[in-house]
């Protein structure tokens, strides 16, 4: 079945008239309004973003919900949420940026895992602490106190040495 602008298509060219609904009928169908956000009760993404059909195109309804209400999207625009709700289409909440925007407000807010990863003694793989990584900083002199001799105190290898010493691991315990 192929959707058209005005006819549903079934089969060999027979027409069937769609009942048609507005745009904007369409999409209030599927929102449900609470104090702050509206909720996108129809279909959604496995992230949680709602989808909605305008014409024979699937987009996103957020999407839909800016150019219903706020006007056109630009070309390599991205419509963000200012509430972090992924099934908010409540114009106020949206706003147009880059995707460069969207992955700084995704850091700023502490939604992305890239950022959220567990580094330093919070990774669960980790053998030292913060405090040994500033202490194995300390008890370094070449000729000395070798990388050796710290692996060895510590438990680990002298390559895991080299990385607290040289920046390449434990970079941001100072």
């Amino acid at each position: 079945m192929i959707i058209g602008n005005d006819y549903w298509y079934c089969g060999k060219n027979r027409k069937v008239k769609r009942f048609k609904k507005s745009v904007e009928d369409r999409f209030f169908d599927k929102v449900y309004k609470t104090r702050t956000c509206w909720e996108w009760t129809g279909s959604k993404n496995p992230e949680g973003y709602g989808n909605f059909l305008i014409g024979n195109r699937i987009q996103s309804s957020h999407r839909s919900s800016y150019q219903l209400f706020n006007g056109n999207i630009g070309n390599g625009q991205c419509v963000l949420h200012k509430c972090d709700n992924p099934s908010c289409v409540n114009p106020k909440h949206l706003f147009l940026g880059t995707k460069q925007d969207n992955a700084n407000d995704a850091i700023a807010k502490g939604r992305t895992k890239l950022f959220q990863s567990n580094w330093g003694e919070k990774n669960p793989a980790a053998r030292l602490t913060a405090k040994q990584v500033i202490a194995i900083r300390k008890e370094f002199k070449p000729k000395i106190v070798t990388r050796y001799m710290l692996a060895d105190k510590y438990g680990v290898s002298w390559q895991t040495i080299s990385d607290i010493l040289y920046g390449g691991s434990w970079a941001k315990i100072k």
